[in-house]
């Protein structure tokens, strides 16, 4: 009778384990399929949000595109204001989307290569008669390039530029970073302060340049293959050497 007792409490102590850890399973699988459900729901509310961020990107791209259109016929224009207003757009969509500036840079070359070869869209200087320079839109188109040099190394491909004219050209304080300028005819033009940094004056003409100094050289890229003054030349030569010198 006793041996009955023990054994009952024996097998009801079994079926309680028994019964306590089929309910930790039961609850173990409820927690891992809970869990399960709530990564799902997770990544398709990332995935929701980056299809979201997409389409905004499109919708983005798409505008970015219509407004850059619009810039670029806008460049044709007689008027002025309307050239600059188009730059300024340039300008503004090249510094949002930086992959857009090598594209921008080369509709810029061949505006800058007519504003400064076709004596018809250049001012007088009164102050001189001998010499014109190229209108205020121009500089500015050069201003943005050596923007986007400097940003993504983008560069102004004005190479075989033909500037030398029976009336000279005035290029003072004009941004030429990074220009391609690779057989220009640049002979007699002023250049007083104009920015040569990381130009490439491949076998270019830089004979009777006004003003041009030693300095501005060094800064450029292929000096020693262009023509130019042998005194400045000399100059040139002496600050390269100086400089080396110190970086050694």
């Amino acid at each position: 009778m006793r041996s009955d007792i023990v054994l009952g409490a024996l097998i009801a102590a079994i079926a309680g384990l028994v019964s306590a850890s089929v309910g930790a399973f039961i609850a173990y699988l409820a927690s891992k399929k809970t869990n399960q459900i709530n990564r799902e729901n997770a990544e398709a509310d990332r995935q929701l949000k980056k299809d979201e961020l997409k389409i905004k990107q499109d919708e983005l791209n798409a505008n970015q595109r219509d407004h850059l259109a619009v810039a670029i016929e806008h460049l044709g224009s007689e008027e002025l204001t309307v050239r600059m207003g188009a730059l300024l757009e340039l300008q503004k969509l090249g510094v949002a989307n930086k992959e857009d500036q090598p594209y921008i840079v080369r509709i810029l070359s061949p505006f800058v290569r007519r504003g400064m070869e076709d004596q018809r869209l250049m001012r007088k200087l009164y102050s001189n008669p001998d010499y014109l320079r190229p209108d205020y839109d121009v500089a500015f188109a050069l201003e943005i390039a050596s923007l986007f040099f400097e940003q993504t190394e983008s560069r102004v491909n004005l190479r075989y530029l033909n500037v030398n004219r029976p009336v000279k050209l005035d290029l003072r304080r004009f941004q030429f970073k990074g220009a391609r300028l690779g057989y220009a005819n640049l002979e007699e033009v002023r250049l007083k302060d104009a920015d040569l940094e990381g130009a490439d004056l491949w076998c270019a003409n830089l004979n009777n340049i006004k003003q041009l100094t030693a300095e501005q050289l060094l800064k450029a890229r292929f000096v020693d293959t262009a023509k130019f003054d042998p005194v400045l030349k000399a100059m040139w030569l002496a600050l390269k050497e100086q400089q080396q010198q110190g970086e050694g």
